[in-house]
């Protein structure tokens, strides 16, 4: 009853007009839109421009020094308020009266920035140049330790323009100031996970912690005269790959065979390098970005920019007016995908699953266009599908379509993105009649995917659906050149099995009785799933 409730005042034309007024609704908003933001400002088109052509610039920096392409697809949402007292009135309360110039959230659905013009906006780009970085990884689909992520955004966070280039390395004060007030982090310490992420978490050694990230990053890119700095390079990549982090006693190996210096070494280098005060830095070419004069703009209608910065007051602070905005607004216009999109993520944050499938199955049936959306929608849906392995679990025709269709929307917004192709396989390898276009289009991308054996034996399971036995088991035999996790290797003898017309090895060492119905979430989906035959 108090739900039901709930709802139906949650819906009343006199709640609907007793909705709140936001702080900077009445200012003047232009919209702006490059090749990969939106961005929405009170502080005029000059501050819009700057913002949006130092993101696209940091983007395309980052994309090229790091040698990696865009594997998820994420929008962006710029906020750019030109009064300090707006931009506050958006920020959680725990951080209101603190010096924090800009904020950078991050959903599933959307990344969103907001900033202020107001105070010293080279401080402000700084904070949020360095917080984009961590969007960059989630894009690049990259989960580095911390010590990378965070060194890597505080060396990024300072590049400057001048005469034509890209100045790069430019050491950021205040972490200057941090290694010299309170001392250096042994670099053993930096790479134990576990206690790098308590230190992390302490106040009083956060600055610390990011202060000999970056010096540890620079050094490498800049400071290191004696070591080719290919080798330099070198180490980082090998330093920050999952072996080391998940092994950090391994690291006095990469450091010796990389930089010829045992870890002592390596920290005296580090503290006699931090004391110096001479710091290496690089003029290179500024990467070719859009030109803002090609940006589209746009005056943005005051009833718009209401619903723009409800969505903001609710991602930011979780205001319930602010919710109560976007779903009178849905309410007018059910086919409002970017608002669905939104009140989905909103259900998420409240550990709603439920409610944020249903809000994004219906932005998606509305024309959204969002890939974001797609993407994770598509993971919710095929997760608990995919989680075991069973060579007679068949899909039904709709189910297969519904998922084929996100596929190929999230596939067209970022192309390069490894766990659309390999989703993709395992729905051709689940149907009774597998796409032979879909498997091409797979394998032709199947030497840049991630889990390849997995995706290997996805495309055997969809050749055996399609009666080209021998070409699955030729598939399954080139397994051997691979080094496969133990649910490739059992996946993979079950299909086999399945093939040959003999019991599985799992079977023989679990005989279940005659009929007995196979384990694995797949199969105890019933109201989507249907074994072979039945």
């Amino acid at each position: 009853m108090l739900l039901s409730l709930s709802l139906c005042c949650l819906f009343s034309p006199a709640l609907r007009a007793a909705e709140p007024e936001f702080p900077a609704e009445k200012a003047k908003w232009r919209y702006l839109r490059s090749e990969n933001f939106e961005l929405y400002c009170s502080a005029g088109e000059q501050a819009a421009e700057i913002t949006l052509r130092d993101l696209e610039t940091l983007r395309a920096l980052f994309l090229e020094l790091l040698k990696v392409k865009q594997q998820r697809p994420i929008p962006v949402s710029v906020y750019v308020f030109g009064r300090e007292n707006h931009y506050r009135s958006y920020l959680p309360e725990d951080i209101r009266r603190a010096a924090v110039t800009g904020i950078h959230l991050a959903h599933p659905d959307r990344t969103t920035i907001m900033l202020t013009m107001a105070g010293n906006y080279g401080d402000t780009r700084q904070t949020v140049r360095h917080e984009f970085i961590h969007h960059l990884f989630r894009v690049v689909d990259d989960t580095p330790p911390l010590w990378y992520n965070e060194g890597v955004a505080e060396l990024l966070s300072t590049i400057a323009e001048e005469k034509g280039k890209l100045v790069l390395g430019r050491p950021p004060v205040g972490r200057l100031i941090h290694l010299q007030a309170e001392g250096h982090l042994p670099v053993e310490q930096l790479f134990a996970e576990s206690r790098a992420a308590r230190i992390f978490r302490s106040d009083d050694h956060a600055g610390r912690f990011y202060s000999q990230a970056w010096l540890l990053t620079h050094f490498c890119y800049f400071g290191v005269t004696d070591v080719p700095r290919e080798q330099a390079v070198q180490f980082l990549a090998a330093a920050s790959a999952p072996e080391i982090d998940a092994h950090p006693q391994r690291l006095a190996a990469v450091a010796q065979q990389y930089l010829g210096m045992d870890l002592k070494t390596l920290d005296r280098r580090l503290q006699s390098y931090a004391s110096s005060g001479k710091y290496g830095s690089h003029h290179i070419a500024i990467p070719k970005v859009q030109d803002p004069r090609d940006y589209v703009r746009r005056d943005v209608p005051r009833d718009e920019m209401r619903v723009r910065l409800a969505e903001l007051m609710a991602r930011l602070r979780k205001d319930s007016a602010a919710e109560l905005v976007l779903m009178n607004a849905v309410e007018r216009d059910p086919a409002n995908s970017r608002v669905q999109e939104v009140l989905g993520t909103l259900s998420l944050m409240r550990h709603d699953e439920t409610g944020m499938m249903s809000r994004w199955k219906r932005a998606l049936a509305g024309g959204s266009v969002n890939p974001a959306v797609a993407h994770e929608y598509l993971q919710q849906r095929t997760r608990t599908l995919f989680l075991s392995f069973d060579p007679h679990y068949r899909m039904p025709v709709a189910l297969a379509e519904e998922l084929r269709d996100l596929v190929r929307r999230s596939i067209q917004a970022a192309p390069e993105q490894c766990r659309m192709y390999e989703a993709l396989a395992w729905i051709e390898a689940s149907t009774a009649q597998p796409d032979i276009g879909n498997l091409n289009l797979v394998q032709t991308r199947f030497a840049t995917l991630k889990e390849q054996p997995r995706t290997l034996v996805a495309l055997a399971a969809a050749r055996h659906r399609l009666g080209m036995d021998q070409q699955a088991l030729k598939l399954l035999d080139s397994l051997a050149t691979f080094e496969t996790d133990a649910w490739s290797t059992d996946a993979a003898e079950q299909l086999r099995a399945k093939i040959e017309r003999r019991p599985s090895n799992e079977e023989l060492r679990n005989p279940r009785e005659k009929g007995a119905s196979r384990t694995g979430a797949i199969i105890r989906l019933s109201e989507i799933a249907a074994p072979d035959g039945e």
